[in-house]
């Protein structure tokens, strides 16, 4: 078997480029794999009590953290704890660990010390990778060394009326995380999911129907006339103007694939839980609502949309008889009808609502 010696502060560490299992492992008893799929691996004693008393950093302790390119640095002291680094980054390289990010900060970490502590909660979400090399790796009481990929922050932009919306981003992979060490001591919990994906953006609504202002064109007496002086009705007016389809939503984003865990390890004084999960999809996208026709009835009540046109006026006019008298026969007065007009009617029905517009399709 292929061997990788590395010397820190006297400390001589150990471990196989291969990828042996717990059983086969001639150098780790316990070589562990966790990856792919939504897994928790437990080893050792879960029941494990004693208490570990893990001291305060003291400003000698500080360990010296090199650059080695862009976001990634290498770690090293005799005694490192995780919470300090934790604290080191946030503040002075302004690296965000929190549960939304806007991008991962991508930290690609390498801690090189004799003891590498971790108490309570440390939350370094957004990192690439971290390696730990060790003599010994001590976790304190509810410890927790949460590395898991954050959920994106994703801001839509405003949509005209009608517009499909835009997909959700896909959930960011989670990390790789390797320890090699000869003793972890205490109850050792890493957890190193994936992103969740983003949901789609919603659709927008479609535009309601607009009023219609146009009206139909009055009727004339000559109309009345080729009506056989029949009184001629308006014109009613034209139906509304039809709401607009909304959009489509946009697809929800995948979540991220699950962290890489591998824990060489010695001996085990307590136990070791590693949980790596796939992120979750975006939840089910919004599709946009149809906009809206509304009648003339509705639209005076709470201020509707798609009026119809104006109808337009009527005519009246009718037969009548008129006579003149014959001054040759004042008997036999001389008599004949037309057709007379009486004037415009009152307008004609007002065109009914407009149809609403179709929901966006899921």
């Amino acid at each position: 078997m292929t061997l990788w010696m590395i010397i820190v502060f006297g400390a001589t560490l150990v471990a196989p480029f291969d990828t042996a299992t717990e059983e086969d492992s001639g150098v780790y008893p316990y070589n562990i794999l966790l990856e792919r799929g939504c897994k928790t691996i437990k080893r050792g004693d879960e029941s494990y009590s004693k208490s570990i008393n893990i001291p305060k950093m003291k400003w000698t302790e500080t360990p010296a953290v090199i650059t080695k390119g862009k976001r990634n640095y290498q770690v090293i002291g005799r005694v490192v704890h995780m919470n300090y680094l934790q604290e080191y980054f946030a503040a002075k390289k302004s690296m965000k660990f929190g549960n939304i990010q806007r991008k991962p900060n991508r930290l690609q970490l390498e801690v090189l010390a004799d003891t590498v502590y971790i108490e309570g909660a440390v939350t370094m979400r957004g990192i690439k990778k971290l390696t730990v090399y060790s003599r010994k790796v001590v976790s304190g009481k509810d410890s927790k060394l949460d590395v898991r990929a954050p959920t994106l922050r994703q801001v839509f932009s405003d949509l005209a009326p009608g517009t499909p919306g835009v997909r959700g981003e896909s959930g960011v992979a989670g990390p790789k995380v390797e320890v090699y060490t000869q003793l972890s001591e205490g109850l050792m919990f890493i957890a190193s999911n994936g992103g969740n994906g983003n949901q789609g953006q919603k659709g927008a609504d479609g535009k309601n129907g607009t009023d219609r202002i146009d009206s139909k064109p009055p009727r004339t007496f000559a109309e009345c006339k080729k009506n056989d002086c029949k009184t001629v009705w308006g014109y009613a007016g034209e139906k509304g103007n039809p709401g607009k389809d909304g959009g489509n939503p946009g697809k929800s984003g995948d979540g991220g694939e699950a962290g890489k865990q591998r824990l060489y390890v010695n001996e085990i004084k307590g136990s070791i839980k590693l949980k790596t999960c796939p992120g979750r999809g975006g939840a089910a996208p919004v599709k946009g609502k149809g906009g809206i026709g509304m009648d003339f009835k509705i639209s005076r009540q709470i201020g509707g949309w798609g009026l119809g046109s104006f109808g337009g006026t009527g005519f009246r006019c009718a037969m009548r008889e008129s006579c003149s008298t014959n001054q040759f026969d004042p008997m036999n007065p001389s008599c004949h009808t037309s057709c007379e007009n009486d004037g415009a009617t009152g307008r004609a029905r007002r065109g009914g609502r407009g149809d609403g517009g179709k929901d966006g399709k899921s």
